[in-house]
């Protein structure tokens, strides 16, 4: 980096020295001054401005060992300590630079120095003062960028590792969901099994296979087709069915779906298993199911119906399936889904409202 710096910087003064001399061989040129004026010349004054390359590259390298962000007192006291230092230094090293191109006799370089006109000194101080200021501009420039590459990084790494904790989070939701909704199969068969009816109680084994099938190839997936979340609605129904025979009606209205439609695993399934938890289980009524889904304008709508039990109480009719399934939509749509909840005296409606989408493959790692 500071070798890219010090060519860089050796170039441009080399650039400078030769607007120099052509200046100065231009002005000799106009005002016909009765001056000599040879290609050594122009060697004296490129040679001459190449030892502010030099100055360049000390101060870079000074500068950027300094604590960022700077101090002024630093920089104050860094200005003045290298112009008392170089002003003298140069003076005698363009001195010395001019005997060697001119073949001169060596001189007093103190008394060179001293006996410099102060417009001498005022015109170096004045390219110091520009030097040092590109220098500590180049410098803040590198740490600004620094900074910002820092400052995204870390950006980047918070985006992940927020990612990462909203997946981690929606794959222990999910997980949850399978014990909860094993538990309740196995409740629909341990009935059947005390009933000692081995056809129906075949059957009902094969629907908790599919199941557990479901939620092992589907579980670990953000989205999956609506048409294989009502398969697992079907296969649900058909065991409580098992479970509570003749205490319930369901009706499933789909309309016209695209088959394309996609949503989150265990979306329906929760809204229904809801009803039977607050509805079915706690009266031997029979209770009315009704299911609508329906699709427009690049949203799903999911709605489930249900009559309540005459003597129902006014508890809280939502359970941890509901709120399951609200952290899920929470961290798959943030807030572009609408989950409404309306219970009446005689019946309890749960809508479901969130965004379609065609990305069943993503898997929550």
């Amino acid at each position: 980096m500071r070798i890219r710096y010090f060519c860089w910087s050796l170039l441009a003064w080399m650039c400078i020295g030769l607007a120099h001399a052509a200046s100065r061989y231009s002005d000799i040129l106009q005002y016909k001054l009765n001056v000599p004026f040879s290609y050594i010349d122009v060697i004296g004054y490129v040679s001459s401005y190449c030892l502010w390359a030099l100055l360049t590259l000390v101060l870079l390298s000074i500068i950027e060992r300094l604590r960022y962000p700077f101090v002024y007192r630093s920089l104050t006291i860094l200005f003045v300590c290298g112009l008392i230092f170089w002003l003298p230094l140069y003076l005698a090293l363009d001195k010395i630079i001019a005997i060697i191109l001119r073949g001169e006799e060596m001189i007093n370089l103190v008394s060179h120095v001293r006996q410099s006109s102060a417009a001498l000194i005022f015109f170096y101080s004045l390219i110091y003062g520009l030097t040092f200021t590109v220098c500590l501009g180049v410098i803040l420039a590198k740490k600004i960028r620094q900074a910002e590459r820092l400052n995204a990084a870390l950006t980047k790494q918070q985006a992940e590792s927020a990612m990462q904790l909203s997946k981690q989070k929606i794959q222990l939701m999910q997980s949850q969901l399978s014990p909860h909704l094993l538990f309740n199969c196995l409740g629909a068969i341990s009935a059947l099994a005390r009933k000692g009816e081995s056809e129906r109680l075949v059957d009902a084994i094969a629907k908790v296979g599919n199941l557990l099938r479901f939620t092992i190839l589907n579980a670990p997936l953000k989205t999956i087709a609506l048409f294989d979340e009502l398969n697992l609605v079907d296969d649900y129904l058909a065991l409580q069915r098992l479970r509570f025979e003749n205490r319930f009606i369901c009706s499933i209205d789909i309309g016209d779906l695209d088959d394309g439609i996609m949503c989150p695993p265990f979306t329906l399934q929760p809204l229904i298993e809801n009803a039977f938890k607050h509805a079915v289980e706690l009266t031997e009524e029979v209770i009315d199911i009704q299911v609508k889904v329906s699709s427009s304008d690049g949203r799903v709508k999911l709605s489930v119906i249900n009559t309540l039990p005459k003597d129902c109480s006014s508890k809280d009719s939502t359970g941890i399936g509901i709120n399951n399934l609200k952290s899920r939509l929470s961290h798959l749509y943030q807030q572009d889904y609408e989950l409404t909840i309306n219970k009446e005296k005689t019946c309890f409606e749960v809508s479901l409202l969130f965004p379609t989408t065609l990305n069943n493959n993503e898997i929550v790692e």
